[in-house]
Formats: structure tokens, C-alpha cells, sequence
């Protein structure tokens, strides 16, 4: 579930987890950097489209655009996209 706990100054500031899953620790990891590097709302950085890296496969949502001229270059597979 990779419950995560975010403390500012000794607060509780986040609170995360994800239900299980292969992307699970990308998917916490990329609203947590939506949340404190984008300072995104709750519901925009859950809401916003994510990116997953597993192997050599880079899986992008529908809502990116394609990363494949980027990734395959640097000799990665990608799919997705758009």
C-alpha cells in the first residue's frame, strides 16, 4: 500500500498510500512531487497524467504526449501516449 507520511517543522503535512499494484510506488512518488514540487491541490495531483518506468519499457498515459522520440534514443521501449 506504501503509506507515506510527509512532516513539515514536526507536522503532518501529506499523508499518501495507493491501493496494490506494479505502479504503485510511481504513482505515489509522482503526486508527492505534484503536491510539494508543483504545489498542486490534492485533486490536481492525483488527477494529473503519469508516467510509469518498469524494465525498459516506459508507459506513458494517454494524455502525454508520446515520449518515444525521447526514450528510444536513450535505448528504452515506450508506449502510450498520444
Amino acid at each position: 500500500m506504501t503509506p507515506t507520511m510527509v512532516f513539515e517543522k514536526g507536522a503532518l503535512s501529506i499523508c499518501i498510500g495507493a491501493p496494490g499494484g506494479t505502479k504503485i510506488v510511481t504513482g505515489v512518488l509522482q503526486v508527492l512531487v505534484n503536491l510539494i514540487d508543483h504545489r498542486m491541490s490534492a485533486i490536481e495531483a492525483v488527477s494529473a497524467p503519469r508516467v510509469d518506468f518498469q524494465g525498459d519499457i516506459v508507459q506513458a498515459e494517454a494524455r502525454i504526449h508520446s515520449p518515444s522520440h525521447r526514450t528510444e534514443g536513450l535505448g528504452y521501449r515506450s508506449t502510450g501516449g498520444h
